[in-house]
């Protein structure tokens, strides 16, 4: 029995890292000898980071054989030092962090140092990005310092791979897509491994495609723009082209369904003018002018090209119930991104055979065939990218071709490859009692940085969230106790 901790957040949380690290935790557990758990954080962001992480939406995951313990406040220290304690008594074979942001490098460099220089469990980065453009020098370091803690890496691109040589040219890696080595300790693993197909968003009952349609207001042909209203996802250029595709066509829609980064201000810090101007030194170090959303409102587009009649706009994050229907109306899945290193929203399309117009940006490259399964238009190249849309409607993509595209994407055989990661000669005890599960889990964040302002986190029978009182000293069943306390709640505090 060999036992794996993703770190990563749990199913409480909104985003595509939450729907990844579900996913690679289900699949995992699924295989022979493998104990899975996720610790989580409790407050995945730093404060200066205005935005409401909790989803309160019903919940229909974790299965029984994953246990999931949250426990790291990124703007509390003690909880670091807490996370660091519980995964060492957990003595897993296998760490696997889920790297999405460089906000999140300081707790995450503190986890993975500790555990390198005290432990002898290997640590793998999913590299869910490597380098930003615009990244300050600060945030560079701060990503090179932290991922280079790792033994081996997953990466979702080649491009990623070739970035991270480039981050570590006098690093010797062996880059594999699917047998992995021998590890000796003499190299370090890239395993390049393109983004699984989601199957969690699966309808309930078939959906009414005609009649959605004309509750959505929606016309003939229809572009969707799904996810995270976020600046890198160039929202702002699917407007601009689409704007310009109106004046040739009346029988086109653009639906954007997600909910915007800068949605949730942090006013409960303004009045506190020390705080706020530390909170705004915090930001800059860590990100660019052009990367602080709270600059970035593409939705007001709309208005000024006159596009109210034309967009049909659901500000806000949906649940999983519901995304089956707005992919099901669509045409084509807008990625006009002005980076990527791997997208949830194109595992997603691929899981209901609906072709992307993306940009050569990333991995899109290796994973779009223009003509195939989907169409590939230049970045920042407006000409280009109302051309590509042009092109769709012209000569439309077989969804068949999408759907055999992704057969070969599934979570069980990413898992099973991923598992080859695991260390052969190393073995835990037998398998340890699974978490029980709590009915109402309330787990909290107070962190030095943050407001002590609550927020109710709402009930989840599916998931096992420990609640003890006492920190990470002790063994319970074989098991460390999860540090966080019952009177805690969730957030971004």
């Amino acid at each position: 029995m060999q036992r794996i901790v993703i770190f990563g957040a749990g199913p409480l949380f909104k985003g595509g890292i939450a729907h990844y690290t579900q996913s690679l935790a289900t699949a995992l557990a699924e295989m022979d000898d493998i104990e899975v758990h996720v610790v989580s954080w409790t407050a995945p962001y730093p404060s200066f980071i205005p935005h409401d992480f909790i989803d309160e939406t019903p919940h229909k995951w974790v299965p029984g054989n994953v246990s999931v313990h949250y426990i790291t406040n990124c703007n509390d220290f003690r909880s670091w030092r807490d996370t660091y304690k519980f995964i060492s008594l957990l003595r897993p074979d296998l760490v696997i962090f889920e790297w999405s942001t460089v906000v999140q490098g300081l707790p995450i460099a503190y986890i993975a140092r500790k555990l390198r220089r005290k432990t002898d469990i290997k640590l793998v980065f999913d590299l869910h990005y490597v380098k930003s453009v615009r990244h300050t020098a600060f945030a560079a370091y701060i990503t090179r310092k932290t991922i280079g803690h790792a033994h081996h890496y997953i990466v979702h691109s080649l491009k990623a791979a070739c970035e991270l040589k480039e981050m570590f040219p006098a690093t010797s890696f062996t880059l594999t897509e699917n047998i992995v080595p021998l590890q000796d300790g003499s190299t370090k693993i890239i395993l390049q491994i393109f983004h699984p197909v989601y199957d969690m968003f699966k309808p309930e009952k078939p959906v009414d495609t005609e009649a959605l349609k004309k509750e959505l207001h929606l016309s003939r042909y229809v572009f969707l723009f799904f996810g995270f209203i976020s600046r890198y996802k160039g929202l702002h250029h699917v407007i601009d082209a689409f704007a310009e595709l109106c004046k040739e066509r009346d029988d086109v829609s653009l639906l954007i369904v997600g909910e915007s980064s800068w949605q949730t201000a942090g006013a409960r810090a303004k009045n506190k003018k020390l705080r706020s101007r530390l909170l705004s030194i915090l930001k800059s170090m860590f990100l660019s002018e052009a990367d602080d959303e709270g600059r970035y409102h593409p939705l007001d587009k709309i208005e000024a090209l006159g596009l109210q009649d034309r967009v049909t706009l659901i500000n806000h994050y949906v649940p999983d119930n519901e995304v089956a229907g707005y992919f099901a109306v669509s045409d084509y899945v807008m990625l006009y991104y002005e980076a990527a290193n791997s997208a949830g929203i194109e595992a997603i399309a691929d899981g209901f055979g609906v072709p992307v117009l993306c940009t050569r940006v990333g991995h899109f490259p290796e994973t779009v065939e223009d003509g195939v399964n989907g169409y590939i238009a230049e970045v920042d190249n407006l000409t280009s990218m109302v051309e590509t849309m042009r092109r769709a409607l012209a000569h439309p993509i077989d969804r068949k071709n999408v759907l055999a595209a992704a057969q070969t994407l599934t979570w069980k055989r990413y898992a099973e490859t991923v598992a080859r990661l695991l260390p052969q000669e190393r073995t835990i005890a037998p398998k340890a009692p699974k978490a029980s599960d709590t009915p109402g889990a309330d787990v909290a964040s107070e962190g030095a940085a943050a407001s002590t302002a609550a927020e109710h986190v709402p009930s989840a029978t599916s998931f096992a969230a420990e609640s003890p009182a006492a920190p990470t000293t002790a063994l319970t069943d074989g098991l460390p106790v999860s540090p966080v306390t019952k009177t805690e709640k969730l957030g971004n505090q």
